[in-house]
């Protein structure tokens, strides 16, 4: 009779085991890739032009601190705020809209020294974005009747046990910080030395 409860108890401790195991393995599935950085939470700013063109003069650099291969870079995330921001609604004028600067760096962290050091998760990489835009609004003269130029910074870090996913996230809110700091530098800028063409 003693074996018998045994057994029994043995039986249930099993599967409880087994049940936990399958229902942390449910609750926690794997986050999925950041999606795409998007301004559609934010009013238009509508200005009376015809037509709004974006041009690129920056390159992307080829040397090794440049980082390129981003879900979202700077100059998409600015392409999007443009085609979700900017709304023409007028019959003429022109707004050119030129990205002079979209770079993102990485440069290598060094690591501490010290005892201490080798119980810890240390930072293995510092990575760096640059946004540089000028709108210039044209009114059919060959000079720009009003000119913004803005400038956005942002920086972060990567520590040395960042799996590809996590290090996907890191870069999308580096550049998702970066477009909040050039959204509102663009926005007081249009409203500064455009209001006139502002509807």
């Amino acid at each position: 009779m003693p074996r018998t409860v045994f057994h029994k108890q043995l039986f249930f401790i099993s599967f409880i085991g087994v049940s936990l195991l399958l229902s942390g393995c449910a609750s926690t599935p794997p986050s999925p890739p950041p999606g795409d950085i998007r301004f559609t939470d934010k009013p238009e700013i509508r200005l009376n032009v015809a037509s709004v063109e974006v041009e690129q003069s920056f390159r992307p650099s080829r040397n090794a601190h440049s980082v390129t291969n981003l879900r979202v870079s700077p100059a998409q995330a600015l392409r999007n705020w443009v085609e979700d921001r900017l709304h023409a609604s007028g019959s003429k004028n022109t707004l050119k809209v030129e990205i002079r600067d979209a770079s993102v760096t990485s440069r290598a962290l060094p690591r501490e020294g010290g005892f201490a050091a080798n119980f810890k998760v240390q930072q293995a990489e510092e990575v760096k974005a640059r946004l540089e835009v000028t709108l210039r609004l044209y009114t059919g003269d060959t000079m720009a009747s009003a000119t913004v130029d803005a400038m956005a910074t942002q920086s972060s870090t990567i520590p040395e046990n960042a799996s590809v996913l996590k290090r996907e996230e890191i870069f999308h809110a580096l550049v998702t910080d970066l477009m909040e700091k050039m959204d509102a530098e663009l926005e007081r800028g249009i409203g500064q030395y455009m209001a006139p063409y502002t509807q």
